[in-house]
């Protein structure tokens, strides 16, 4: 028999799986039994290294809607980085919001953060909305 190199490559690769495992479980031991320093090593790194945390939570937010950085993108070239109510330019990061019906969680477009909000604080409902735009007519 002779010396394998495709063999100790494969074996080297799971070893080193397992080293890797072992580490992260280490990691998470040692977080779980030091949440202060953990959160203290987590907002100083935050605060270094200011654009990981907004690519984060644009991550963060695309993931809880299902898009991926292209599809975002693909809806902000079609609405020619307009908010969809307003028609307002969007600004990149957390004020554009992903408007999306709640009950079937389909993606409605992208909004400005003012705008999301007003559809949120309506419930989506278009009477609200239409009982605002009265009060306003009446009132304004």
């Amino acid at each position: 028999m002779g010396y394998d190199k495709a063999k100790k490559k494969a074996y080297d690769h799971i070893r080193y799986l397992r080293d890797r495992e072992k580490i992260i479980l280490r990691v998470k031991i040692w977080e779980k039994a030091n949440p202060d320093k953990r959160n203290a090593i987590r907002r100083k790194y935050h605060r270094n290294h200011p654009d990981v945390r907004q690519r984060d939570n644009r991550n963060q937010c695309l993931r809880r809607h299902g898009l991926t950085l292209e599809d975002f993108n693909s809806r902000f070239q079609r609405q020619h980085g307009k908010c969809a109510v307003c028609e307002d330019l969007l600004v990149a990061g957390r004020k554009t919001g992903i408007d999306h019906d709640h009950i079937t969680g389909r993606i409605r477009g992208l909004l400005c953060i003012n705008c999301n909000a007003l559809l949120g604080h309506a419930k989506d409902s278009t009477d609200i909305l239409q009982k605002a735009i009265n009060y306003l007519r009446v009132n304004g």
